[in-house]
């Protein structure tokens, strides 16, 4: 336990985005918003079970997200008074947590026959004892991919009556 393994361990999250607006006339307005974050971390200390060993035999595992939000408004003055609102969006979550190793021949190398595929290293447990020994050898799981989709949209119809604001509307969101 007193080992010390210098491994790589960084973690990239770009996040680029846009928003585009748009007078179609001096009563309407169209607007567009997009924008991606990835997330890329192949070694992480913290759920990535980053153990320093060599490549095949690391247990460690990635964490790579891809995710993408867009969404189209439409405003349509009515009266000075009466503002119609309806907007539309999609969102997504793209995960995977693959390890660093994807090609790996368990026959060819190991010599392991039978219900195997060209993946992983196995997962190799119980190589340790009370007194010591080794670390387990393998990734012990691979969720590869994971998508989760989020459509939405809202309708909304403001009104403005002296010092009072009225709002009426509905939104939908399907998880």
């Amino acid at each position: 336990n007193n080992g010390i393994y210098p491994y790589p361990s960084q973690r990239s999250t770009p996040i680029p985005a846009f928003k585009i607006d748009h007078n179609l006339s001096s009563k309407a307005k169209l607007s567009y918003f997009w924008q991606q974050t990835h997330t890329a971390s192949q070694y992480s200390p913290t759920l990535g079970a980053s153990d320093g060993l060599p490549l095949p035999i690391t247990a460690a595992i990635g964490t790579f997200i891809t995710a993408h939000a867009q969404r189209l408004n439409f405003d349509y003055t009515l009266t000075p008074t009466l503002l119609y609102h309806i907007g539309i969006g999609y969102q997504d979550d793209y995960f995977t947590d693959d390890p660093p190793v994807l090609d790996y021949n368990q026959e060819a190398s190991l010599g392991l026959k039978g219900a195997t595929v060209n993946r992983m290293f196995p997962n190799m447990t119980g190589l340790s004892n009370a007194q010591g020994g080794m670390k387990n050898m393998g990734p012990g799981s691979n969720r590869h991919p994971l998508l989760y989709e989020k459509p939405t949209a809202n309708m909304s119809l403001t009104w403005v009556r002296n010092n009072h604001t009225y709002k009426v509307g509905g939104e939908m969101r399907l998880d």
